[in-house]
């Protein structure tokens, strides 16, 4: 049986592991948030072809599933 000393360790280390893990993903969500204003202002270019902004729509909306992955993304422990 563990001691009330020992339950409280792992409990404080896997409320840091989940901390952490949350930090990185919000940092990755950050990331892919910031591409997808960069290619916003991309897009809002009138120098931009058609076959550009088709480029831009594409990758925004891989950008976007990424997000969404991200947003869904759960702690395995």
């Amino acid at each position: 049986r563990l001691s009330q000393a020992e339950t409280l360790k792992k409990n404080t280390d896997a409320a840091e592991n989940r901390l952490q893990l949350e930090e990185v993903t919000l940092a990755s969500m950050t990331n892919v948030i910031q591409r997808i204003e960069e290619l916003q202002m991309q897009a809002s270019n009138s120098i931009l072809g058609r076959s550009d902004r088709d480029a831009v729509i594409e990758e925004i909306s891989q950008l976007r599933d990424e997000l969404l992955g991200l947003a869904n993304a759960q702690d395995a422990n």
